[in-house]
């Protein structure tokens, strides 16, 4: 099954439901437990993070229930010697209609939720 690609996403302000200010109510510290380990802060990391999971999905799936698309990215974690120390699958739904980001957050099994 090939992606359903976006062209434009958005990010937008939201609120507790979906946007900026449910992922930083919501899942700021899971970003940047993960942003710490690369040195990065959470909300550069998460923007990365983000766009990865966009332009280059692990997967995706369609929940035409809540009329949303949730792609899935892989990221991996590598210490100085270029060995894996963390893996990591950023969740990141969006409206199917809308294209707003509902909100995007790090786990650690690629299918949940799908």
């Amino acid at each position: 099954m090939a992606p359903v690609y976006i062209r434009t996403v958005n990010l937008r302000c939201g609120n507790s439901s979906y946007g900026y200010r449910h992922i930083l109510a919501n899942h700021s510290s899971q970003w940047a437990a993960i942003a710490a380990v690369v040195g990065s802060d959470w909300r550069s990391f998460t923007d990365w993070a983000i766009a990865q999971s966009l332009s280059y999905p692990y997967t995706w799936c369609t929940n035409t229930g809540a009329n949303t698309v949730n792609y899935v990215g892989l990221i991996q974690i590598k210490n100085s010697k270029g060995q894996v120390v963390g893996t990591y699958y950023p969740r990141v739904p969006t409206g199917r209609t809308s294209y707003n980001i509902i909100t995007a957050f790090p786990q650690g099994v690629p299918t949940t939720g799908c």
